[in-house]
């Protein structure tokens, strides 16, 4: 019987609070480690820290009044920026909308694909990091961003 009460308590518990109790009970424990081609360590996070940082993230997605967004694009590398993001999103009650993204000049090739994303996704933000912008801009004919 306990063991049904356990399973029970545990479906109701959200992600977000498991990961809230962590980061007071077990603060610097590991919550992520980044393997960079799958073996070797490119980095980690603490459940502190990605508590801290995803709050910061759904701080400035809610932005203190009632125009929030609902829908958030992920436009990320794979890797722990993309961990934080996605669990901002949790935190700010937005929902998360993942895009593979492997390199700048992939993502110019399938722009028309990432307005369909766009579009059917109906997000009305993208979350994304200085130097992708940067990548993107880089490597993209100016009229592309026109069109969007």
């Amino acid at each position: 019987m306990n063991n049904f009460l356990y399973k029970k308590s545990i479906r109701q518990t959200l992600i977000t609070d498991l990961f809230q109790e962590y980061a007071k009970s077990a603060p610097d424990r590991r919550a992520f480690t980044w393997l960079e081609d799958g073996e070797k360590e490119a980095g980690h996070l603490s459940f502190k820290m990605l508590d801290m940082e995803a709050k910061s993230i759904a701080n400035q997605l809610k932005n203190g009044d009632s125009t929030a967004p609902k829908r958030a694009l992920l436009l990320y590398p794979q890797g722990l920026d993309f961990i934080i993001a996605f669990m901002g999103c949790l935190y700010a009650g937005v929902v998360a909308v993942p895009i593979n993204f492997l390199d700048p000049k992939r993502f110019v090739r399938n722009f028309e694909r990432f307005q369909v994303i766009v579009k059917d996704s109906q997000a009305d933000t993208v979350l994304t990091t200085s130097q992708v912008i940067k990548n993107i801009v880089r490597d993209s004919e100016p009229e592309i961003w026109g069109s969007y």
